[in-house]
C-alpha cells in the first residue's frame, strides 16, 4: 500500500506535507490506483470520501460516522448545542481539525487538513492520521 500526493511525494503517518487546491491524494493498493481530489467532486465507485460530520452532504448516517470515528481513539465527539450538528475533532500541531476519511478496498484512511493563511491557501498542509481495516456491516 502506498499513499502519496500527486503520485510523487509519499505521505507518511503524522508527517504533514504542503497540499495545494489542485493536488490529489493517490492511494495504491495491490492493482488498484485511485486519484482522489479533496477540493473537487470525484467520480469513482471504488471509494467514498467524506468528513466526520453529521449531517453531511453525502448522506452518510450517524451510526456509520460514529463507527468509523471510534476506530481512532484520539478523536473527540463535539455536539453543537445551537444546531445539533455533530463533528469529530482532534488537536494536531496546535490546531483543531475535523478529519475526513476515504473508504477504499476494505480500508479507511483518515486525513486532516492544516490551514495555511486561509483554509485553501498556499500553506495548507495535509496529514495522514491513520489507516484501519474496514468492513461494511
Amino acid at each position: 500500500m502506498e499513499i502519496s500526493i500527486n503520485e510523487k511525494s509519499v505521505l507518511e503517518l503524522n508527517q504533514p506535507q504542503i497540499f495545494h487546491r489542485e493536488d490529489f491524494v493517490c492511494i495504491k493498493i495491490h492493482d488498484t490506483v485511485e486519484h482522489i481530489y479533496i477540493y473537487k467532486e470525484n467520480k469513482s465507485e471504488k471509494f467514498v470520501a467524506f468528513g466526520l460530520t453529521y449531517p453531511n452532504n453525502k448522506g452518510v448516517p450517524l451510526k456509520k460516522i460514529d463507527s468509523i470515528a471510534n476506530k481512532l481513539k484520539f478523536l473527540k465527539k463535539n455536539v453543537y448545542a445551537k444546531t445539533g450538528y455533530i463533528s469529530y475533532r482532534m488537536e494536531f500541531a496546535d490546531e483543531m481539525i475535523t478529519p475526513f476519511v476515504i473508504i477504499m478496498c476494505n480500508h479507511v484512511f483518515y486525513f486532516g487538513l492544516l490551514a495555511g493563511d486561509n483554509s485553501r491557501g498556499p500553506k495548507t498542509m495535509i496529514v495522514l492520521l491513520g489507516v484501519r481495516k474496514y468492513e461494511e456491516k
